[in-house]
């Protein structure tokens, strides 16, 4: 099940790491002290802010700084396979209205899931992070390493495997989008590397609906991995 909130303008400037800010409002939503905090195997996801952004510039103690502004609103879009979990938000929602740097949330609507084939190329509405513990340390993979698209497939599987579903799907960068890239993005003063690649998922209609409400990769639950179809590739 996924739903899009539609917000007013923003009356402070956006910091460009925003992440957590909205990782705690979805928490807030679904119920304050929740079941869902510090899960490890997430069944929902959220995407970034989107909609018309631009970037202005304030100085601050005699340093320029950057930020994003919204004025025409931003658009938040909020998956997840069990149904209880949009329905709280909602309720969270309509008890309060208010999200973050000034914005309020004007209109909630259910999104109808696609009708999905047995192949679907995702775009992503916020970066896919592939993350394994090795030699007890983090390593982070991009779109372009040979084994991202395995760490992907059992991901996705484990997930599969977790809501009772026939795991045997599988999921591959498109290493070829012309637009594809790597980033850092700042999480809990930790610099995390990500990848805004579209991804291919292959399986039965069932499988891919659920990657559409679950996201893609590790830590969908803190803002990673959402993802909606892309019906054209372009020209390479």
């Amino acid at each position: 099940m996924r739903i899009s909130i539609q917000f007013s303008p923003n009356k402070q400037p956006v910091d460009f790491n925003y992440i957590d800010l909205l990782i705690r409002r979805f928490h807030q939503w679904l119920g304050g002290n929740n079941e869902k905090h510090g899960e490890k195997l997430a069944l929902y996801s959220f995407s970034w802010l989107q909609g018309k952004v631009k970037v202005i510039k304030k100085v601050e103690y005699n340093l320029e700084k950057s930020y994003l502004d919204f004025p025409e609103g931003a658009k938040w879009v909020i998956s997840a396979w069990e149904s209880d979990i949009i329905n709280r938000i909602m309720v969270g929602i309509f008890n309060d209205h208010y999200g973050f740097y000034g914005m309020k949330a004007k209109q909630v609507w259910v999104e109808e899931p696609p009708q999905f084939g047995t192949s679907q190329i995702f775009r992503t509405i916020s970066p896919i992070l592939v993350k394994r513990y090795i030699n007890n340390k983090t390593v982070y993979f991009t779109y372009d390493n040979p084994e991202s698209d395995t760490f992907l497939t059992e991901t996705l599987q484990n997930k599969l495997k977790k809501a009772g579903l026939d795991p045997e799907v599988k999921v591959s960068f498109v290493k070829d989008y012309p637009s594809a890239k790597t980033r850092l993005v700042t999480h809990k003063n930790i610099q995390i590397k990500v990848n805004q690649c579209p991804v291919k998922v292959e399986g039965t209609p069932e499988q891919i609906e659920f990657a559409w409400n679950v996201g893609i990769g590790n830590s969908t639950g803190i803002g990673f991995g959402a993802i909606e179809p892309l019906d054209e590739l372009p020209e390479m």
